[in-house]
């Protein structure tokens, strides 16, 4: 035979089970919220060290004189733009003495825009200085991503 023991409790009470729900539920949506937070800033960061990425490589090919091959004549260098109505995307365009090729869009990541009205580089052959030279942001919600261009070719970014 089992002693129960004066005053020790069996289990818990409603009132104990429904705090206990009442605080995990409030602990998983502030963990929610900030894992969908941490999302938006690392797209942010994503787009914008994939800017960094494309502009260093324009200036790599222009350093290099590497010319595409619908390039006819002599390459000059790469063109790189953005349109003030258009704040999603940017344009490359190699520049050739005797024709102009076509010239490739880049699209940001959806939801992600460029807060700079418009920007025109040139990174010129075998020069690695640019034309240009400006700062870039990009952004999402609030959380925005800083390009420096420098107009002795340093191409650099960060979160702000």
């Amino acid at each position: 035979m089992r002693r129960r023991l004066p005053g020790v409790c069996r289990g818990f009470t409603l009132i104990e089970l429904l705090i206990s729900v009442a605080i995990s539920g409030i602990l998983i949506g502030a963990a929610l919220a900030s894992y969908r937070g941490m999302s938006a800033k690392q797209q942010v960061k994503q787009a914008g060290i994939s800017l960094v990425t494309d502009l260093k490589s324009f200036q790599q090919k222009a350093s290099a004189g590497q010319k595409p091959s619908d390039c006819v004549g002599q390459l000059s260098g790469y063109r790189v733009i953005k349109i003030a109505s258009e704040d999603t995307n940017y344009r490359m365009q190699p520049v050739c003495t005797t024709s102009s090729p076509a010239e490739k869009t880049i699209n940001l990541p959806e939801g992600i825009t460029f807060q700079t009205d418009t920007f025109d580089l040139f990174f010129p052959v075998l020069g690695g200085l640019v034309t240009g030279a400006q700062t870039i942001i990009v952004e999402k919600d609030s959380y925005r991503y800083q390009v420096t261009i420098e107009a002795f070719g340093v191409i650099r970014g960060e979160m702000l």
